[in-house]
C-alpha cells in the first residue's frame, strides 16, 4: 500500500501486511537450532536438549529472520529501494510487531503475520521476471508444510526438543 508521496521525487511511504507460512518460521528455527546445538551446554539438561527459555530466544530470532527475509524479498521483487534514515532518528523499517514479546506466545508451525512501514523509491519501469513464492525462497516443499502442520497440531512442540 503506497501512502503519501514524500518530499523527494518518486519517494513514498510504503505500508504492508506480510504473511509467512509456518514452515518458513520452522525452517529458520531449524537453521538457528543447527547452528546453536554444538554451543549449548546447560547444566541439568542432556546434550541436544534445549531448555524452554533458550527455545523462546530461538523462536524470537526465527520470527525476526522471517520478518527481515520476507520484507527484503518483497522489496527486491517489486524493484523498490528502501531509503536511508531521514536523520530524525527513525528506523529504516518500522515494525508493528515485536518478536521478543511474540516469541512467548507464538506456536511453532503457525503462519506468522506482521506489518511494516518504510520509505522507498519505486522502480522507474515495471520489474519483469518470474514471480517467486516464499515457499521457493525458503525451498519449502509439501513435506516441510506437513511437518509445520504436525508441529502446530502438537502445540508447537518440536520432536527431540524440550518445550
Amino acid at each position: 500500500l503506497l501512502e503519501k508521496p514524500l518530499s523527494g521525487e518518486n519517494q513514498y511511504l510504503v505500508k504492508g501486511r506480510y504473511e509467512a507460512p509456518g514452515a518458513a518460521v520452522l525452517y529458520c528455527f531449524d537453521e538457528i537450532r543447527a547452528q546453536a546445538k554444538d554451543n549449548l551446554a546447560e547444566p541439568g539438561f542432556r546434550p541436544g536438549e534445549i531448555p524452554p527459555w533458550i527455545k523462546t530466544q530461538m523462536v524470537e530470532f526465527s520470527l525476526t529472520s522471517v520478518m527481515e527475509d520476507v520484507l527484503k524479498y518483497g522489496v527486491e521483487c517489486d524493484g523498490m529501494s528502501i531509503l536511508d534514515d531521514t536523520g530524525n532518528g527513525e528506523d529504516l523499517i518500522r515494525w508493528d510487531e515485536e518478536p521478543e514479546k511474540e516469541s512467548k506466545t507464538y506456536v511453532l508451525g503457525a503462519p506468522y503475520v506482521f506489518h511494516a512501514a518504510f520509505n522507498a523509491t519505486l522502480p522507474e519501469a515495471p520489474v519483469l521476471g518470474e514471480a517467486v513464492t516464499i515457499e521457493q525462497l525458503y525451498k519449502l516443499d509439501d513435506a516441510a508444510a506437513a511437518r509445520a502442520a504436525k508441529v502446530l497440531a502438537n502445540k508447537g512442540k518440536v520432536p527431540n526438543l524440550m518445550s
